[in-house]
């Protein structure tokens, strides 16, 4: 068959049915990849100690800090864990018990894949749930 033959096949409602397709993959993309759309959860900050979960902290709203203490090793130190709207950071500890301040100097995570490590105390802290960051492209997508 021609193409001519398949033009005249083709009527207004094959078109419409083709657009109702298009538009329901192009939501059902979205909706898949497009993030929490609308809801408003914050998330959780998870705090490992020598690979074991020792506390998962929600999120403050927005204009709140939290200030959370969690108990080292060795329990003479506490590292203070400073929570902020859909953010985390370590502050800085001691030089005799992180001598480089690498953990700290990671500043604020604020994404699922991003974390927080401090070797010499076996800590790591991460963020799960909760919102995603509008500007959520790196250097190789733009």
């Amino acid at each position: 068959m021609s193409l001519k033959k398949y033009l005249k096949v083709i009527t207004v409602g094959d078109i419409i049915i083709t657009g109702v397709l298009l538009i329901a993959i192009a939501l059902s993309i979205f909706f898949f990849w497009g993030g929490n759309l609308g809801q408003e959860d914050e998330g959780v900050a998870v705090i490992e100690l020598d690979g074991e979960i020792v506390k998962e902290i929600d999120m403050p709203s927005e204009g709140e800090t939290k200030k959370v203490a969690v108990s080292l090793i060795d329990e003479d130190y506490n590292a203070v864990v400073e929570l902020e709207h859909n953010r985390v950071r370590l502050k800085r500890m001691p030089s005799e018990i992180c001598p480089l301040h690498i953990c700290s100097d990671t500043g604020w995570i604020s994404q699922e894949r991003q974390a927080i490590v401090c070797i010499p105390n076996d800590l790591m802290i991460y963020l799960e749930g909760g919102e995603p960051e509008d500007n959520d492209l790196d250097g190789i997508t733009g």
